[in-house]
């Protein structure tokens, strides 16, 4: 496989596969030096022995899932040396400690993926959003540059007390951060270890600014046929389910 074109961006997806055999991608994306953006949905690609992206900015895999512990390799991303973002979305590889050393990436996104460990030394890096059901057990390298976090995890039900302390423990990890968003989920799961929070110190120690999100999805159709025969100066508000502390010192906004 070659391309004759100077190809920017790629996109692979399987739709059945065998999770206890890898499939190999073309030698040619390794070492193009066209290829700019990658996404790849296919649930047992083996990373384990591949060479690197030489060019490729932007990498996102989608859907991966293998119960073989080797395949992606601890120096993998180290060999991507322009990469600049990178995405997991959906994956599953409990086995895996998963390696981010890639010397250029600036963000980071973790999507409802679930990983044995995951350690970043990425020391550019400046953006890291997470969304999941259950936090990860991250170890982050304080020498990265992190400037935004947005966090999300979906509050269930299940386990709230042990899930809010792996939730304290991964938070712990970015405190480099210094405009942090968390939905209205994350701070519940949070509350479940309230005793704990009272003699714990903020994760955040250069915090500069915290912004908490909604999810309108499920009520944005119903909101908006409340207010559409209204008088345009009708007054709306939010009313949260617990009460701000230091209001007058500190300024809050829902978005």
């Amino acid at each position: 496989m070659k391309f004759r074109a100077k190809i920017q961006d790629v996109e692979f997806h399987a739709e059945t596969y065998n999770i206890s055999q890898l499939m190999e991608l073309p030698e040619c994306l390794y070492v193009t030096q066209s290829l700019k953006k990658l996404h790849l949905g296919i649930p047992c690609v083996n990373l384990w022995n591949a060479t690197g992206f030489l060019a490729l900015k932007e990498l996102r895999l989608h859907g991966l899932s293998s119960d073989i512990p080797q395949i992606i390799s601890p120096d993998f991303f180290s060999k991507c040396p322009a990469l600049e973002n990178l995405s997991f979305s959906d994956c599953r590889l409990c086995f895996l400690v998963l390696t981010i050393s890639a010397p250029m990436l600036k963000k980071l996104e973790i999507f409802n993926s679930s990983f044995d460990q995951v350690v970043v030394s990425s020391p550019l890096l400046t953006s890291f959003n997470f969304e999941g059901s259950d936090p990860i057990n991250l170890f982050m390298d304080d020498k990265c540059m992190l400037e935004e976090v947005d966090i999300n995890v979906k509050a269930d039900g299940r386990d709230e007390e042990n899930k809010a302390t792996q939730l304290l423990g991964m938070l712990k990890e970015l405190a480099n951060a210094k405009y942090v968003v968390v939905s209205l989920d994350t701070l519940k799961v949070l509350s479940a270890a309230r005793n704990r929070l009272k003699s714990e110190p903020s994760p955040f120690p250069f915090l500069k600014a915290l912004k908490l999100k909604t999810d309108w999805s499920m009520t944005r159709d119903g909101w908006g046929f409340l207010l559409k025969d209204s008088a345009s100066e009708v007054e709306t508000s939010i009313q949260l389910p617990f009460p701000l502390p230091r209001l007058t010192r500190k300024r809050f906004r829902t978005f």
